[in-house]
Formats: structure tokens, C-alpha cells, sequence
């Protein structure tokens, strides 16, 4: 509030002296206002740990072999269903155990449950949760909904329900197609948009390469059916109904992006697209600076937490940069066209990622060596590939198919995957384990505007003055990067709280992580969700290597640390009797606290976070009444330093 009549107060002082400046403040205050309306800051107090009926609308769902993830947009909310009242709109996530539960885009779900806060449980340093994920898009309450619990399901509306149904048959064009499995896993994800079923390892090759973004539907993808449908229409053009042609193919990429869920990205895309075709019909010029500040507008206005989503970001500092730079850096003038256009997509590129760079290492902490042979084959072949796509849409729409089209598509999109494995293989294809502070921003953007200030110099003086201070400052921001040095691995086991198991977690002086479960049967599960949990820690410590011990012995774990030793019990072939620093009960147990005491005599009892809460409850009273201390894991973590001249040995 008070930020709020600051700015109006500014704003009103400014009007006597420059009226753009007041209206940019005010234009900051209905922005601010408009944000704080429409973002909520962490979870609201009245939606949360109470036995709720509330309503809203489904705006995503996920599902996989076991469960059902819906993100509902509540918008209503009431103790009865005859007294829901309006609630400020928030983004809660609904999980089921019933992935055959119909959910579709659109529906409006009324459920009785309980909203619970999303809370980050991290166990080690730097451990990712998936509670931050779910920060990042504004959703701080969750809870699990049974078929029972549902009161009512209102279909989507006309609309929705055909774009609904559009997408569907989108993504079955492609499936249903005598497509190769990667191209149909490529076309289903960079046209359909469907990223569903994209494997991890197409990802990581795509990521190696530079080109990731080809695998997620963009401006690039949305600028290429616009092309592509330009071309279809230029009979319209040359018989003088060039105005028809520019409404068909607004309306063709508006469709398409309603059809696709109305990404930022494409959404930007579609409005520039608007504002071009719309210039050229009214023959106005058009500004391309103007035109993607309306399109961020246009999208905040609409949908203010878009600005912190990555997808966002990195979207409008790409076409910014390639706005700002592609031109200045091209050496060949234009009446050189073929010479040109080939510099061209050389220019792009580097504008792109003189754009994104330093957020592509903030955000996912790696930077591809080799961008520039991936982008520029990937380029060339891009075109051919949506093109392609296209046609076969086309096609299906009047019922055709066509083997040579899927043939060559096939055949294009090996060939990209072989240009990703081919830079993928170079050595040092990309640096991993940089994790900057977001203030490093500030000098990289310094920099970059020190370059433009040069790059639009006319004087030879200026300019050298401003490519120096660039060099100099991009230089002092590289420095910083490459100091963000590996942190060591600290002598440390730490418990890892998990619902369904236990896992002890023993970092190694050799680049290795062991992992001592109580799931000896489930070693790749483990395996995959420490590589997802632990990609930070490991990384900042040069951890290359993750291994499940005693994956197979269906008998307790004792581990030994020179004379420490800590047995987790689980209620399987019991450890020999002996003397126990700490005893870790695990789900499993089943006896009592006094048998632990006269088999083993521990000093502390650890309580697994997987163990039944009631029974946790009883084992906590017995420690009690024995007077043994006991740590519960479910409401507080436990790691344990050892001296670095020793070494766990698992038993």
C-alpha cells in the first residue's frame, strides 16, 4: 500500500514536468496492483487444514502408472456446497490414486477435501524438492482425493471441449502413423506440444546439444507454420487478396496456439505474428521492440505469474537479444542476399544466446559447448521437419495418409538426433556445476548493453570504448563463473525421509554416493529418484557415480564407522546381538522398544519416517518410559559427521 501511493504520488508530480515518465509510473502501479491481486505469495490461510468443499477449474493434469495429478484453479470454497463463496483465485494440486479417473482440461471439479501446505523436506544440502517446483508456478497447497470425495464434474465449455478434442487428435496424427519411435516421440512434442512421454534421455541428448528448445513449442515453431501457410496461401496474394491471406493465417496460428494450451511463448509468437500480418495489410510500418512489449503486456495483464516462469524469460530475452543484435552483428550486407541470409541464421544464434546464456546457467546450471553446430544443422532441417508436420496434419484432417511424407519425416528427424549425438560426443560438450547467484545478472546485462552501445556507435572512438568495457565486464562475469568452485565432500551420512522406504545416504571420498535402503527390492526406483533429488549436491561436489548397496539380502544393514555403528532394522534377519550407537527402526519392525534394548542397547533410537504414525507414537511412549533417547525422522532431520580418516562399512 504504501509502495503503491508512492508511485501515484511520483506519478502525479511527474505530469508537470515529462508525461511519458508519469505514464510509465503509472503503468508500473497498475502493473504492481495487478500482480498483487492476481499472484498469491504462499499458501491462504483460509483454504488451508480445514475440511473444505471447494471448486475451480482443471487447468493441467499428469498422469502416470500409479497416480493421478490434477492442478485445479479454485476459485469458490465454502464448509457446504449451498454456501461456496468466492475465494481468490489459487493454484492447489490434487493427487488420486485412480490414474483412470476421467479429467480433462477445462472441467470444473467440486471436491471435499483437505489443503494441506506444500513443504520442502530436504535432507541434504542442496537437495531438490518438489515442493520448489511447485513454488515456482504458485502452488503452495496440495492434498490426495478419492472418487468419493468428488461432488460434482462440470464439463468444459463448447470451446474448450474442441480444443480439447483438437489436441487429442493432434497427438494421434502422429502416434497412429507409420512415424520411426523417435519421430513420433520428436513431432508429438515439438508440434503437438505433448511432452508427456519425451524420455529423459532424448532430453539429456537434446540439452547436451544445445538445441533443447527445439523439443519444446516455441516462437522459432510457431514463425515456421506461419511461413509455411504463407507459402499455401500465395495465390490469395498474387490475385489481390493479399488482405484475406494475412486474416487466414492470424487466424491459423491463433487456432493453433488455443489448440496447444496458450504457452507464453506461443502466445507471444501468435501476437507478434498479429501485429506483423496486421501492419502489412494497413501497409504501417511495424516495430519489432513495440510489438514484443505489447506481447508481454498483453500476456502479464492477463496472466502476471508468468513473469517468474522460466519458459517466459528465456523466450522474450531470446527475441529481444536476436531483435537488439542478429542485425548489428551480421558482417555481409544485404544486397549480398544469399550471402546474407546464410550469416543470418550464424547471427541468430549467438543473439539468442547472448540473451539467454546467462539464464540458461542459473536456471539449470549447465552450458553446452557446441550450441553453434547444433543450432545451425538443426536450423536447416527445422523448417523441412514442421513443414513436414504440417502436411500430414493436413492430410489427416481429409482422412489421407501418406507413407513417403512419414518416410521423409522419419529420416529428417534421425538425422537430428544423429547432429545431437554427434555434438553430444565432442569432448566437453557441456559444463555442468555452475550454480551462480542471480546477482550476477546485473554486471552480464552491463555488459550486453555495453556491447549494443558499441555495436551502434558511429565513431571509431565510441566504439572501441564500448567493445572494450564489454570484453572487460563480460570477462570479470565469466571469472565469477568459473569460480563457483565444487564444494568438498563432507565426511557425513545423512537419513533420507521418505513415505515408503529408508535411505541411508553415505558420500565417499572417490566421487560416489552409496545408498543403504530398506527397499532391496526397488534398486532402480532409488537409484532414479536420488539422481533426480540429489543432481545439485552431487554436482557442486563432483559426485559422478550413484550405487544401491546390498541390493538384494533381505537382512538388516549394520554400518560401522570406525567405532560408531548404526543398525537399521527392519524387521527381516535380525543383526547379531551386539552393542548399537544408534538403532534405526524402519517399516517392517514389528516388536517392541525393550527388545531392541536387551538385543542391542542402543544409545539413541532413530524413527524412520516411514513408520506408521501410530506406531511411531507408540515406540516414542515406550522410549519414554525406559528413558532411551529416540530422534523421530518425521519431524526432524539426522545426519552424522564422522573423521574424514575413516570409512562406512556396510554389513
Amino acid at each position: 500500500m504504501w509502495l503503491a501511493i508512492l508511485l501515484l504520488t511520483a506519478a502525479v508530480i511527474t505530469m508537470f514536468f515529462n508525461r511519458y515518465a508519469a505514464i510509465l509510473i503509472l503503468t508500473v502501479l497498475i502493473g504492481l496492483t495487478d500482480a498483487s491481486v492476481s499472484i498469491p505469495l504462499g499458501p491462504a490461510p483460509e483454504l488451508t487444514g480445514r475440511n473444505l468443499i471447494t471448486e475451480g477449474e482443471i487447468t493441467d493434469f499428469k498422469v502416470n502408472e500409479s497416480t493421478l495429478r490434477l492442478t485445479l484453479r479454485i476459485d469458490r470454497a465454502g464448509p457446504d456446497t449451498n454456501k461456496l463463496v468466492k475465494v481468490r483465485p489459487h493454484r492447489v494440486s490434487l493427487v488420486s490414486t485412480n490414474p483412470g479417473f476421467d479429467a480433462e482440461k477445462g472441467q470444473r471439479l467440486t471436491v471435499n477435501t483437505i489443503l494441506t501446505p506444500l513443504a520442502a523436506t530436504r535432507d541434504l544440502p542442496d537437495e531438490i524438492d518438489f515442493a520448489d517446483f511447485m513454488a515456482r508456478n504458485q502452488i503452495y497447497l496440495s492434498s490426495f482425493f478419492t472418487e468419493k470425495q468428488v461432488i460434482r464434474i462440470q464439463p468444459p465449455g463448447f470451446l474448450q471441449t474442441v480444443f480439447n478434442a483438437s489436441a487429442e487428435r493432434l497427438t494421434q496424427c502422429f502416434s497412429e502413423s507409420s512415424l520411426s519411435p523417435f519421430a513420433k516421440e520428436f513431432m508429438i512434442s515439438a508440434l503437438a506440444g505433448d511432452t508427456t512421454d519425451l524420455s529423459d534421455d532424448t532430453r539429456d541428448l537434446f540439452r547436451n546439444a544445445g538445441i533443447s528448445h527445439v523439443l519444446a513449442i516455441s516462437g522459432l515453431h510457431v514463425g515456421i507454420i506461419a511461413f509455411v501457410i504463407s507459402i499455401v496461401l500465395w495465390p490469395l496474394y498474387i490475385t489481390g487478396f493479399g488482405h484475406a491471406r494475412s486474416i487466414i493465417i492470424i487466424a491459423a496460428v491463433w487456432l493453433y496456439a488455443m489448440i496447444i494450451g496458450l504457452p507464453a511463448s506461443v502466445v507471444r509468437a501468435a501476437l507478434m505474428a498479429t501485429i506483423y500480418f496486421t501492419g502489412r495489410s494497413l501497409q504501417r510500418r511495424t516495430s519489432p521492440l513495440n510489438s514484443l512489449a505489447l506481447a508481454a503486456l498483453c500476456i502479464l495483464v492477463v496472466s502476471p505469474e508468468a513473469m517468474f516462469q522460466i519458459g517466459f524469460q528465456l523466450s522474450f530475452a531470446a527475441v529481444l537479444a536476436i531483435i537488439l543484435f542478429a542485425e548489428r552483428l551480421n558482417p555481409v550486407g544485404r544486397r549480398r542476399r544469399i550471402a546474407y541470409n546464410a550469416a543470418s541464421y550464424l547471427c541468430v544464434t549467438l543473439s539468442a544466446v547472448i540473451g539467454t546464456g546467462i539464464l540458461t546457467i542459473i536456471y539449470f546450471h549447465s552450458f553446452p559447448t557446441y550450441f553453434l553446430i547444433g543450432n545451425l544443422l538443426s536450423a536447416l532441417l527445422l523448417p523441412f521437419v514442421i513443414g513436414g508436420g504440417v502436411v500430414m496434419i493436413t492430410l489427416d484432417i481429409f482422412g489421407l495418409h501418406s507413407e513417403s511424407v512419414c518416410l521423409a519425416l522419419s529420416w529428417l528427424c534421425e538425422l537430428i538426433k544423429n547432429i545431437c549425438e554427434f555434438t553430444s560426443s565432442l569432448p566437453g560438450s557441456r559444463y555442468d556445476g555452475l550454480y551462480l547467484r542471480e546477482w550476477i545478472v546485473i554486471p552480464t546485462a552491463i555488459s550486453v548493453i555495453a556491447l549494443k552501445w558499441a555495436l551502434d556507435a558511429e565513431k571509431k572512438k565510441k566504439k572501441t570504448v564500448g567493445l572494450t568495457a564489454a570484453a572487460i565486464i563480460l570477462v570479470m562475469a565469466v571469472c565469477c563463473i568459473m569460480a563457483s568452485d565444487r564444494q568438498p565432500t563432507e565426511p557425513r551420512i545423512y537419513i533420507a525421509r521418505n513415505k515408503h522406504h529408508t535411505d541411508m545416504i553415505i558420500p565417499t571420498q572417490n566421487n560416489e554416493i552409496k545408498i543403504v535402503t530398506s527397499a532391496p527390492n526397488e534398486p532402480l526406483n532409488v537409484i532414479s529418484r536420488a539422481e533426480f533429488r540429489y543432481r545439485d549436491f552431487m554436482q557442486k561436489r563432483g559426485i559422478v557415480t550413484l550405487s544401491v548397496d546390498t541390493t538384494r539380502r533381505r537382512n538388516d544393514r549394520l554400518i560401522t564407522i570406525g567405532d560408531v555403528s548404526i543398525g537399521m532394522i527392519s524387521g527381516k534377519e535380525a543383526l547379531p546381538e551386539g552393542k548399537l550407537n544408534y538403532a534405526l527402526l524402519c517399516k517392517g519392525y514389528r516388536s517392541g522398544i525393550e527388545m531392541i534394548d536387551n538385543c542391542y542397547s542402543p544409545d539413541t533410537i532413530l524413527l524412520a519416517s516411514d513408520l506408521n504414525p501410530r506406531t511411531a507414537r507408540r515406540y516414542m511412549n515406550e522410549c519414554d518410559e525406559l528413558g532411551i533417547p529416540f530422534v523421530n525422522l518425521r519431524d526432524k532431520k539426522w545426519s552424522l559427521d564422522y573423521p574424514i580418516s575413516f570409512s562406512p562399512i556396510v554389513k
